[in-house]
């Protein structure tokens, strides 16, 4: 019946839940499939549709930390595509801060950019301070990217205002990083790059302390390169090194396949420079 197969797919998605939540994102993954599924069963009505795209927020966030680039856009885009039909502008903002992320891993970044002024610009215009912080997030990221280090630097200092008058929508939910974190990590990796070392060294220290108070491996290893990355630019390679070298382990013990790629180059460029050409 009806309400046995919505009872299915709320036990189903407080699984991927949990599953991602201890970071097990492949376990995650089948559980939020298998959600999706269960509400085909169901009378399309606007309370099933919207339950849908919440479930593919949390798969969102399950893909991305491993790497899977195509269906990090299958997923939000088809949450876009309900969110439109529902008229969901707060869902909506979240998709579209979510496809900015997307679209930043995939080095679109001017679609990433469109996108994510949009999604944060609704989420203003909505008062929520959390799908805000979602779409500047993504914009910083982008920024960074591009080697445009004042614009992301205005960004991710407004993620962590917002942060402070709400801690609780940015402290990671759902088994996603918090975004404080990210904001920190990325804010280290410009200072680094700008050469203020000192103001690295404060907000790299700060996301790790961060990522460690709430056991998050998918953040901690973003704050280990944060402040491993900070560290090499200044040639501090005997401090960096166990910093990347954390960071890769984490990223292999728990499946985090998008970071440890990333981790890995940094870790072997960090040998390079410290003359250990043969690790």
């Amino acid at each position: 019946s009806g309400q046995v197969w919505a009872k299915a797919a709320t036990y189903l998605r407080h699984a991927g839940v949990a599953a991602a939540t201890r970071s097990a994102y492949r376990d995650a993954i089948s559980w939020q499939r298998s959600a999706l599924d269960a509400l085909t069963h169901l009378a399309p009505d606007k309370a099933t549709l919207a339950f849908g795209i919440d479930i593919r927020f949390d798969l969102y966030n399950s893909l991305l930390a491993l790497g899977n680039h195509a269906p990090i856009f299958d997923v939000p885009t088809e949450a876009e595509r309900l969110g439109i039909m529902l008229g969901d502008e707060r869902r909506l903002a979240r998709a579209h801060g979510y496809l900015a992320m997307a679209m930043w891993w995939v080095a679109d970044y001017a679609n990433a950019i469109a996108v994510g002024e949009r999604a944060a610009a609704s989420a203003r215009q909505l008062g929520r301070l959390g799908l805000e912080g979602i779409a500047l997030v993504a914009l910083g990221w982008t920024h960074h990217a591009q080697g445009d280090f004042a614009a992301a630097r205005k960004v991710l200092t407004r993620v962590l205002e917002l942060a402070q008058q709400e801690p609780g929508r940015f402290a990671g939910r759902r088994g996603a990083p918090p975004l404080s974190v990210m904001a920190l990590s990325w804010l280290a990796l410009c200072d680094g790059e700008q050469g203020n070392f000192e103001e690295g060294l404060r907000h790299a220290n700060e996301a790790v302390r961060t990522a460690e108070e709430v056991d998050h491996p998918w953040s901690r290893a973003a704050a280990y390169y944060g402040l491993g990355s900070v560290l090499a630019s200044h040639a501090k390679l005997a401090a960096a090194i166990p910093l990347f070298e954390r960071g890769l382990r984490l990223c292999e013990s728990n499946d985090i396949v998008s970071w440890r790629t990333t981790m890995a180059w940094s870790l072997g460029y960090a040998y390079a420079l410290e003359g250990d050409t043969a690790r």
